[in-house]
């Protein structure tokens, strides 16, 4: 919590409402300063964005911000850091080994995700924010949702090179792949075309699973906590699957967390690699039938417990990224198969 210039103290996270923004972030008094606050305003009047939040972090005096309030209007929270501890430790994170400019800012899109940083040198910062914010925006259609299953859909979870490296990897060597499940008391995977129809390969390239994972893992945990109030987890060693058109490839109906070696999945995690393919989507039949289809590099997290099919990808390849969260003591979901004694 940090003091407004007019002594109200504020949150970011609460006064962050779901539409992209900027930070204007001075860690020490710029006469640049000024002329970024009017390039703000002036933008603001043209209606040369919208809707876009903008916040400025300073650690000048509440005296010396009235000058920006009165320029901004209310609608924009100046917060204020005497001590500059804040400000310096934004500074070291997003110029981490350089030098730390007294005046720079960060845009963020509508789930404050960090898009990129500016410096002065970009005159004016607003253009160069919302050209950050414009290149990573999702346009979708506006129409109202009568029944969807309860679902995170999270873009960005890998780039574009992140995803070409897995995909290389699996076309470097793969299997046909199997379904969990048991037989006479005693645990099994096994391939079974009327089921499961896809060739995979287990993510053993430590350096490049601890590249990736890395990074989804950093998402996954703050996004997790949002939504399901779950951060403490475990992640399954990855998968990297491939749905082909050519064999027809598809994965029918089925739940995550029923077998004795899956009853402590929780959550699952696709991530989508490519593009370039049609059919493939993912369906939730218990709450409609709508397709679901991340972009590549994003993923979608569903609960283990619904029931869910990939659709045969009718045209191209369909790579994915698959993995599956458990609750560090590995309990088993109340309706799975209990293991074998």
């Amino acid at each position: 919590m940090l003091p407004n210039h007019d002594g109200r103290g504020m949150v970011f996270y609460d006064m962050a409402r779901g539409d992209p923004g900027l930070i204007l972030v001075e860690t020490q008094p710029s006469p640049e300063t000024e002329k970024e606050v009017a390039a703000i305003s002036a933008a603001r009047i043209e209606g040369s964005f919208s809707p876009l939040e903008v916040f400025v972090m300073t650690r000048r005096s509440s005296e010396e911000c009235k000058k920006f309030a009165a320029a901004l209007g209310p609608e924009t929270p100046i917060l204020l850091d005497p001590s500059g501890q804040i400000l310096t430790s934004l500074a070291n994170v997003v110029f981490a080994g350089g030098n730390k400019p007294s005046l720079f800012a960060i845009a963020y899109n509508a789930n404050q995700r960090v898009l990129g940083s500016v410096t002065a040198s970009d005159q004016p910062m607003i253009n160069a924010c919302v050209k950050l914010v414009e290149e990573n925006q999702i346009n979708l259609p506006n129409h109202s949702i009568a029944e969807q299953a309860p679902v995170l859909l999270i873009p960005h979870l890998l780039s574009d090179a992140d995803c070409e490296d897995l995909i290389a990897y699996w076309r470097a060597g793969h299997d046909e792949g199997g379904v969990s499940g048991y037989q006479s008391g005693e645990e099994l995977n096994q391939q079974d075309s009327r089921q499961k129809k896809r060739r995979d390969t287990v993510l053993s390239d430590s350096s490049l699973r601890g590249r990736v994972m890395g990074r989804v893992a950093k998402r996954l945990v703050s996004e997790m906590a949002k939504s399901f109030d779950f951060q403490d987890f475990i992640l399954e060693p990855p998968i990297v699957a491939c749905y082909e058109a050519n064999r027809q490839d598809y994965f029918r109906r089925h739940r995550d967390n029923l077998s004795p070696q899956t009853a402590s999945r929780r959550f699952a995690l696709s991530l989508n690699l490519n593009e370039g393919y049609e059919g493939g989507d993912l369906v939730f039949p218990e709450y409609g039938n709508q397709g679901y289809r991340p972009p590549a590099g994003g993923g979608i997290v569903f609960s283990c417990a619904h029931v869910h099919e990939a659709k045969p990808v009718t045209t191209g390849e369909r790579f994915v990224l698959l993995t599956f969260l458990h609750n560090p003591e590995r309990r088993p979901h109340p309706w799975s198969i209990p293991a074998v004694s």
